[in-house]
């Protein structure tokens, strides 16, 4: 998130909905991206919702695209790997603000 934000100008709310417009659709009915206020909010309620979205994501998607919702490996992301993440959601913060 550092790097968007060392490149970019964006505010929060274009980061999330840049984010959301890449994410596949039935994201959009989990997250309810547009009650986050902040980027930090958004990254919590993905980790939140981390295997519902894995569920309702075509594998494809996975396969093909970087990993939203894990580590930053270059492993794609399957049920199976999922809470390989070591960071819990309520306690991510990228200290930007």
């Amino acid at each position: 998130m550092d790097l968007v934000r060392l490149v970019y100008d964006y505010t929060d709310i274009e980061i999330i909905w840049l984010t959301m417009k890449e994410a596949p659709d039935s994201w959009s009915s989990i997250l309810q991206a547009q009650f986050c206020k902040t980027v930090v909010q958004f990254q919590n309620a993905v980790k939140y919702h981390k295997l519902t979205l894995l569920n309702v994501t075509p594998q494809a998607w996975l396969s093909t695209t970087p990993a939203y919702l894990g580590d930053s490996s270059d492993k794609p992301l399957t049920t199976d790997n999922a809470l390989d993440s070591t960071q819990p959601a309520y306690a991510y913060d990228s200290g930007a603000s």
